[in-house]
């Protein structure tokens, strides 16, 4: 059956009329969440009509409404009022049932690092995040100032201001901080403790480099031990998965800088247990 907005029922035939309904077949399409049946009915006065000669036939599509749950920001969640549903198909019926959860808006960079690190010359894609509008406070080394994601491409460290806003009238506002090198900056640890703990589990340079890189460890007889092509991948003090023993062992650092040097580096360094 068919309702009004008000409740009143305005059709309820499903195929025929005063006559017999036949159903011959029956589809179901999973994906859709959708039933198709089709029959036939010996009547002309119901949902089949025209009247064309002795039987009508006819298919049916059924489907099964979605729930959804969607969020509403809000600039405070103190008399929220849901929106009003207004979900319909083509043929201007409800496709699904809505329900809204008021949220607080979120602040830009909610859940996020608000800094990171590039060389002179490169471009990056500032992150952010929104339940509402942004805005990025007007800035030459932005490729815009009204999308979520501009590209910044400062020569010198900048720090950056995005609002999230609703036409209700609230706002919040954070900063993001863009460092600008120069050139490559390393430095290497003396020391790390591989406990588990969280502390100084795991041995490598603290940087950033802007070309080719590696780091190999070796024991003192020089049998290499890790090596690495990646500032983010560090050794864990083990080898083949065998934790390897309390003592003092050997690193070699080698990248390229700005102008595409080989820097080398070279040391001792003491893994503590």
């Amino acid at each position: 059956m068919k309702l009004s907005s008000n409740g009143t029922i305005v059709w309820k035939q499903n195929i025929g009329g005063s006559g017999n309904d036949h159903l011959r077949a029956m589809a179901y399409q999973p994906t859709v969440k959708e039933y198709f049946l089709c029959g036939d009915t010996d009547s002309g006065d119901g949902d089949f009509g025209g009247g064309q000669g002795d039987v009508d036939f006819g298919i049916i599509k059924l489907k099964q409404l979605d729930t959804l749950l969607l969020d509403s920001a809000v600039c405070s969640l103190n008399g929220f009022v849901p929106p009003t549903d207004t979900l319909r198909d083509i043929c201007g019926n409800d496709s699904a049932y809505v329900s809204y959860k008021a949220v607080l808006l979120s602040g830009p960079f909610d859940g996020i690092k608000k800094i990171d690190t590039i060389f002179i010359g490169q471009t990056l894609r500032l992150p952010s995040i929104t339940n509402g509008q942004i805005s990025w406070n007007d800035d030459p080394t932005l490729s815009c100032s009204n999308c979520p994601h501009p590209i910044a491409n400062p020569t010198r460290t900048t720090v950056y201001t995005a609002t999230n806003f609703l036409v209700a009238g609230c706002s919040r506002s954070d900063q993001f901080t863009l460092v600008v090198l120069k050139d490559a900056v390393i430095n290497i640890p003396t020391a790390f403790t591989p406990n588990g703990d969280g502390l100084n589990d795991w041995f490598g340079p603290l940087g950033k480099v802007p070309n080719e890189y590696s780091l190999q460890v070796f024991d003192r007889n020089g049998t290499l031990f890790f090596k690495s092509s990646s500032t983010y991948t560090k050794w864990d003090g083990r080898v083949n998965g065998v934790v390897q023993p309390h003592g003092m062992y050997v690193y070699l650092v080698q990248y390229k800088d700005m102008q595409g040097k080989w820097i080398m580096k070279k040391g001792t360094l003491a893994l503590l247990r």
